[in-house]
C-alpha cells in the first residue's frame, strides 16, 4: 500500500532530452521503421540517442503513425 506521504519522483525529470524532431526526422523515422529497421539502427541514421528514438517510437504509435511489429523494437 502507498503512504500518503510517501516520497515521489518525476520520471526522466533528471535525463537530458531533447524532445524536438523535426518533421524530416520523423518521416525518415517513419521509413526506416516500416522497413524493420531497429531502434539503434534508427538513431544511428537520426544522430540521436536511443532513449530519443523510443520517445519518438511511443508518440508515433499512439497516434497510430505506426504500427506494432512482430520483434518490437529491436
Amino acid at each position: 500500500m502507498i503512504q500518503a506521504k510517501e516520497k515521489q519522483r518525476v520520471l526522466l525529470d533528471e535525463v537530458e532530452i531533447n524532445w524536438v524532431f523535426t518533421v524530416r526526422e520523423t518521416e525518415v523515422f517513419k521509413q526506416m521503421w516500416n522497413d524493420r529497421e531497429n531502434v539503434e539502427t534508427i538513431a544511428k541514421k537520426l544522430k540521436r540517442p536511443t532513449l530519443e528514438v523510443v520517445l519518438l517510437v511511443i508518440e508515433q504509435a499512439e497516434l497510430e503513425n505506426i504500427k506494432e511489429r512482430r520483434h518490437g523494437l529491436f
